[in-house]
């Protein structure tokens, strides 16, 4: 990098996102790009980023499509101090109004398929980054469609420090028979047995086994799936307050996607109580529930006293409660698994 010209990162980066006729991406001209911003100090790659966001955000489609793919690349080279930047809320809330079905107006379909490639690939390639995790499953919750791993643009940047390629989870679900060992003896014996109605037994015992099991996973899928939406929902919103200046945002309550998670929150809060209500106590998701409603009346009660009286010592205790829930607050689940351990 030519240490006499303070402006040589700038012109790098209008000539890596330059877009002429359809012209490829300039892979060599990119990869020195990436080592001009592994070489800047701590603001250097913040700064690259946002610079890159606005050339992202850019009328002309080719240009921010091409701004995309050097972002794409800064982050895969650049190490940490490109992820911390991208990880944060307040760029993660960019990519939300671009491709959000409650924000989104003009962005172009290919610019908006790029922009959850993104987000997609982070999520899995910056484990260290869980905000865009968060991100990835409220657009889920949504009803965005991801575009998936295949088929993605090909990348030609060496990875960097803390990114990881892109990889599927995989779960693994104990079988009925695994999980209720009583009627797994039972189920033996009967098949054992030359009697042909326990034949018969058996097999009425399988159906009812399956059909149990079935229910089962369904209210557990169904009750993790409100736990989650409770737990992303608290976290972003925690994330966004941590980070609320009025002095440079303005007003809490002119904030539309904040007002909207506050809004989300709020009518989770009595469908938890009900959820807590209708589980016994040695119910093992308990905790999680009770965890999840802990962690939602910290976050309203923040953005309440926040909104009412942004000067106030309440807002003021409440804005470091969501600087420490911002910070690494667990998912309930998470939460309620160490608990018990």
């Amino acid at each position: 990098m030519p240490r006499g010209d303070p402006h040589a990162l700038d012109k790098m980066l209008d000539r890596v996102t330059l877009v002429q006729d359809g012209t490829p991406p300039n892979w060599p001209a990119i990869r020195e790009f990436c080592r001009m911003v592994q070489d800047e100090d701590d603001t250097g790659p913040r700064d690259v980023v946002w610079m890159l966001l606005d050339k992202i955000r850019a009328p002309n489609e080719a240009v921010a499509l091409r701004a995309l793919t050097v972002l794409d690349a800064v982050v895969r080279a650049c190490g940490r101090a490109t992820h911390t930047v991208v990880g944060k809320f307040r760029f993660l809330n960019e990519f939300i109004k671009m491709v959000s079905p409650k924000y989104y107006s003009e962005t172009p379909l290919a610019v908006k398929a790029k922009v959850l490639s993104l987000i997609q690939q982070w999520r899995v390639s910056l484990p260290d980054q869980s905000k865009v995790n968060e991100v990835y499953k409220m657009l889920k919750r949504q009803g965005v469609e991801f575009p998936g791993v295949q088929g993605q643009e090909e990348i030609d940047v060496p990875c960097g420090e803390g990114y990881l390629p892109v990889r599927e989870a995989v779960e693994e679900r104990e079988s009925p028979l695994e999980r209720d060992e009583r009627k797994a003896k039972l189920l033996a014996k009967l098949l054992k047995s030359k009697n042909p109605q326990d034949l018969i037994k058996a097999n009425k015992l399988i159906k009812r086994m399956v059909v149990d099991d079935s229910k089962r996973t369904e209210r557990k899928v169904k009750l993790a799936g409100d736990l989650e939406l409770v737990h992303n929902n608290s976290a972003l919103l925690s994330e966004m307050l941590a980070e609320h200046a009025p002095e440079r945002d303005g007003r809490l309550q002119d904030n539309e996607v904040m007002r909207d998670l506050f809004e989300s929150c709020s009518q989770m809060r009595p469908k938890l109580f009900k959820l807590a209500s209708d589980l016994n106590e040695t119910d093992d998701m308990l905790g999680a529930v009770l965890a999840a409603n802990d962690e939602l009346t910290r976050v309203i009660d923040a953005y309440q006293a926040i909104r009412d009286n942004p000067t106030s010592a309440a807002a003021r205790q409440a804005l470091a409660a969501s600087r420490d829930l911002s910070q690494g607050q667990a998912a309930p689940s998470q939460a309620a698994t160490a608990a018990t351990a």
